[in-house]
């Protein structure tokens, strides 16, 4: 197991160098030369100490909260049709205040004795695995986070079969998108503490500063109060604040139910001893979450008295029965149409991903392809358009593809692949990777993309096309402005054919 520690394990000041780093901030796989660290950091010691209001401009007539189109969303399509997923790049300067309010000495140990005192509480039911983790070793954050959730939640289901007899699945619908902003403070500091402080003068009102995370995160959403942005691990943390308070009211009403739930963030994992429990505890989750507006995911929802089977997706199964496959992959084409039909019946699995990552690797190792490259280039760009979680491995294929062909064929089969997803909507993450095939290449780097990040890395635009500066005050709208988030000497040095460095998560070892 990859040594770690969660965050409510850290410093408050730990946790605010965590919540800083570029993949804290962005956990949306980006190719390496886009970078915000060093925006973030040049925003912390400008903003330390400031308020909201503090660093606005005309905070009387223009709030950010006024303004629509504030932070910049990386849309990812789903399906190759017209599903898609909003991926949030926050506004740095509000993603910075957030941090630096929620890491303060104070702040920060009123929320961690929170979440020690709730785990105290409810531990003999109810486990959380979600909390961001910390890698203390070379491997990254996000690589220790899954090899977490592979241990306590898969392994440890597979071990619950020794004591139940019955799994139940249970996720909720939307729930970053449905997260009441007024239930963080009252997660924090208690429902009916906020209500009742709401309801004094201004003058006798107790400071909470649960009420201006509320409002931070409403100031980056026009707004609203329904939704927190996804994109970033701060978010993820946010969430938890609020899960953690639905897992002790939840708590609250299994006193009479044998049982153990597993929770990784909205997705529970309940074991019983039998049905009628299973249903009860059911019963009980949906009407704790729908008083926050949450709603289960019907679909996703399953009980089942097969808790070995159960405990593993359906997409690993599959990959476990095609074992034997791996036999008959002379053929690169064979292989990749095994990975097609996988893909279409699990999309976007970790499945599809690793057997994507295993042929990489084993092409990566050839210098002669003797089989139809065009073929093997349409089933790859086939796969990826469905799948977009395997656009940066799916990238790292085409380019080693494209090394196979001369120079002007690869030009012609480039413009297909970019005509071949120009043809759905909500594409701006897939331009992002096949900017990277290109930029490589002295003659296609100048290719034109509709994302605007691209239009960034090929300098024909600013940092503010992302993010509206127009309310700060000057001095911070310089800085975003003139701190680069691409490191040009990394897009000098890059290879035409994506290396695995750059795609693959674990830098040790794979987790089978």
């Amino acid at each position: 197991m990859i040594d770690s520690k969660t965050i409510i394990e850290s410093s408050n000041l730990e946790a605010k160098g965590f919540f800083l780093k570029n993949e804290s901030y962005c956990n949306i796989d980006l190719p390496h030369y886009i970078n915000f660290e060093e925006l973030l950091n040049s925003l912390k010691n400008d903003i330390a100490g400031r308020s909201l209001k503090d660093i606005c401009f005309d905070f009387r007539n223009k709030k950010p909260k006024d303004i629509e189109q504030i932070n910049h969303i990386l849309l990812a399509n789903k399906d190759g049709l017209f599903a898609w997923r909003p991926l949030m790049l926050l506004h740095p300067v509000i993603y910075v205040l957030l941090v630096n309010l929620i890491t303060t000495d104070n702040n920060w140990n009123i929320i961690v004795d929170k979440f020690n005192n709730t785990r105290d509480d409810i531990s003999d039911k109810i486990k959380c695995i979600s909390l961001p983790v910390i890698s203390l070793s070379d491997e990254k954050d996000k690589a220790a986070q899954i090899d977490k959730w592979w241990h306590e939640v898969e392994q440890k289901s597979i071990q619950l079969a020794l004591d139940y007899n019955n799994i139940t699945h249970i996720d909720l619908t939307n729930c970053y998108g449905s997260i009441y902003t007024h239930s963080i403070p009252w997660a924090i500091h208690g429902k009916d503490e906020c209500k009742a402080n709401l309801n004094l003068n201004r003058d006798q009102r107790i400071y909470m500063f649960g009420d201006d995370i509320d409002d931070l995160i409403r100031s980056a959403s026009y707004g609203q109060t329904n939704g927190i942005p996804q994109g970033s691990i701060l978010m993820d943390f946010i969430a938890e604040i609020v899960l953690n308070y639905l897992d002790s009211e939840i708590y609250k009403e299994l006193s009479n139910i044998e049982c153990k739930i597993i929770r990784y963030r909205d997705d529970y994992r309940v074991f019983t001893h039998n049905e009628i429990d299973s249903l009860k505890v059911l019963k009980i989750i949906s009407e704790v979450t729908a008083k926050q507006g949450l709603k289960l995911n019907e679909k996703k929802t399953k009980i089942s008295n097969e808790i070995i089977k159960d405990s593993l997706k359906p997409d690993k199964w599959k990959y476990i029965d095609c074992l034997d496959c791996k036999n008959k992959r002379q053929r690169f084409q064979k292989h990749l149409l095994l990975i097609y039909n996988l893909s279409l019946e699990f999309p976007n699995s970790g499945s599809v991903r690793k057997e994507l990552l295993f042929f990489y690797k084993k092409l990566n190792k050839i210098r002669v392809l003797n089989e139809d490259i065009l073929v093997l280039i349409s089933i790859v760009t086939n796969i990826a358009l469905k799948n977009p979680s395997t656009y940066p491995v799916s990238s790292a294929i085409i380019s080693k593809l494209l090394s196979f062909i001369d120079e002007t064929e690869q030009e012609l089969v480039l413009d297909k692949i970019i005509k071949k997803f120009d043809s759905i909507p909500n594409t701006g993450l897939v331009d992002i990777w096949l900017q990277r095939i290109t930029i490589s290449s002295e003659s296609f780097k100048t290719k034109e993309f509709n994302e605007k990040l691209c239009d960034i890395i090929l300098k024909n635009e600013t940092n503010e096309s992302l993010w509206d500066v127009s309310w700060l005050k000057p001095s911070l709208s310089s800085i975003i402005k003139d701190t680069t988030i691409i490191d040009d000497s990394e897009i000098e040095n890059l290879p035409p054919v994506i290396e695995i460095n750059e795609i693959n998560l674990f830098r040790i070892h794979s987790i089978e």
